[in-house]
């Protein structure tokens, strides 16, 4: 996989690339999972990661390349609202070619581990 040297304005951010699939991370400020009209076959669910809330949503997006449409996404809130200010949270989306793609996302989310 190769790094795009990707850069957040008001977050943490990296993108990979490889021939079969594309990762992007992104650490920040964020409210949860969207859904868009133009995200189809979406599906979503509850999950924990190493004490950590989440979602995992997986969908096609007909915005997209339909070479790379299908994306699984992990929403997990590592710190809660204080201050003021929205809650910390890391986001990962994974794009691949076909649906079935998916368990490569699935295997990648498994391995995540929070320090705290």
């Amino acid at each position: 996989m190769k790094d795009q040297k990707a850069r957040g304005i008001d977050s943490c951010i990296a993108v990979l690339k490889g021939e079969e699939l594309t990762l992007s991370l992104d650490f920040g400020m964020y409210s949860g999972v969207s859904r868009y009209d133009h995200y189809l076959d979406f599906e979503e669910k509850a999950i924990v990661i190493g004490r950590k809330k989440g979602t995992v949503a997986t969908y096609r997006d007909s915005t997209m390349n339909p070479e790379q449409s299908w994306v699984a996404r992990i929403f997990v809130v590592v710190e809660p609202p204080r201050d003021g200010w929205g809650e910390v949270a890391t986001n990962m989306f994974v794009v691949v070619k076909e649906r079935k793609d998916i368990a490569a996302a699935e295997r990648i989310f498994n391995s995540i581990k929070f320090k705290k």
